[in-house]
């Protein structure tokens, strides 16, 4: 949000707080805590008009409140895929995690499954290709798959499959920018977390693919994933240029111009990531 201007930051912001006011409605108070930045990002996308913000009471803020957006199409859907990736992400932490870790995302499982239920009934599409290719990914990951494209894409199309309640004119454009965006944030992630990866010897398909024996990425295979990294960047941006009607289209451009720059840019320099030496 640093990255975009001022109205645009403020615009985010009660886009942001509108989405987790229709958690809470529809999924109760305590929905709240699944709120996240990138579900934002898919509410301004699915409403093809710019949001109107008003103020309205908020819990955070009692005696202030906050502006915020209601509508309730673009929000609802964007709280439910919040809720179906919420549930998904604790059943994967069942999966791999710890005793401890396991027990602990047990008990929000058996909170959030009706939650879920009712999330699956609204986008029964992408619940349908979420469980599928999850599945798929769960197997690419227990084979250590070394192609970088298998397990990006996979993810990538859970996120394609969001654009089942956008106007069916725009459906192609949206679930094609969705399925770039996806692919972006598996490879962010996986550069992320790679050196705790290495060291715990989790899956990590940058570690696969390339063979590394230290939990760095060298410049030249940083150099690479930057590259395909913009390819995506670039291919999502020109999906997003050709939804005309799009009233958020000048948020949405600085976010994939200038927000996802921002991230690639804190994650390349980390620690596990080698600068070039002249």
């Amino acid at each position: 949000m640093a990255e975009l201007r001022v109205w645009e930051s403020e615009y985010f912001r009660a886009v942001y707080c509108g989405l987790c006011r229709t958690l809470s409605k529809r999924y109760g108070f305590l929905s709240r805590n699944l709120l996240q930045y990138d579900f934002v990002f898919l509410a301004l996308l699915l409403d093809e008009h710019q949001m109107c913000p008003k103020r309205k009471r908020c819990p955070v803020h009692p005696l202030k409140g906050c502006r915020m957006s209601e509508r309730d199409a673009a929000l609802g859907a964007a709280a439910d895929a919040t809720v179906l990736m919420a549930y998904y992400k604790l059943v994967d932490a069942v999966r791999d995690g710890g005793f401890l870790k396991s027990l602990i995302s047990r008990a929000l499982i058996l909170w959030l499954r009706p939650k879920f239920k009712k999330a699956a009934k609204r986008l029964p599409e992408t619940d349908e290709a979420a469980w599928r290719e999850l599945s798929r990914l769960v197997e690419l990951e227990r084979a250590r798959e070394a192609s970088l494209d298998a397990p990006a894409d996979t993810f990538a199309r859970i996120l394609s499959a969001m654009a089942e309640t956008a106007r069916e004119e725009d459906r192609r454009r949206i679930g094609n920018l969705l399925y770039h965006v996806g692919r972006w944030i598996y490879i962010v992630d996986a550069a992320d977390d790679l050196p705790e990866d290495f060291k715990t010897g989790d899956y990590n398909p940058i570690v696969e693919r390339y063979c590394l024996n230290k939990g760095e990425i060298p410049p030249g295979i940083r150099d690479e994933l930057q590259k395909t990294l913009a390819f995506s960047r670039s291919s999502a941006l020109l999906a997003l240029r050709l939804l005309d009607d799009n009233k958020n289209r000048g948020v949405l451009e600085n976010i994939l111009i200038l927000g996802l720059s921002a991230v690639e840019e804190r994650v390349f320099k980390a620690p596990g990531i080698k600068e070039k030496t002249e």
